[in-house]
């Protein structure tokens, strides 16, 4: 499993860090982004005033 460290940031200026479990497929197919977008949805933020930054990406819980 890998853990992603994702930074919301805000259209106003306020960011927010939260972070997201992966498998190694999801990162190889290039489709964490869309992943991201997924949950975060389903966590409450509104996409159209978050920018979501992939910060960083590793391994291990």
């Amino acid at each position: 499993m890998y853990r992603a460290i994702i930074k919301a940031k805000r259209i106003t200026g306020y960011s927010k860090q939260d972070f997201v479990y992966c498998s190694r497929e999801v990162i190889n197919r290039g489709k964490l982004q869309s992943r991201v977008n997924q949950i975060f949805k389903k966590r409450g933020y509104d996409l159209e005033n978050y920018k979501i930054i992939i910060y960083k990406c590793y391994s291990g819980v």
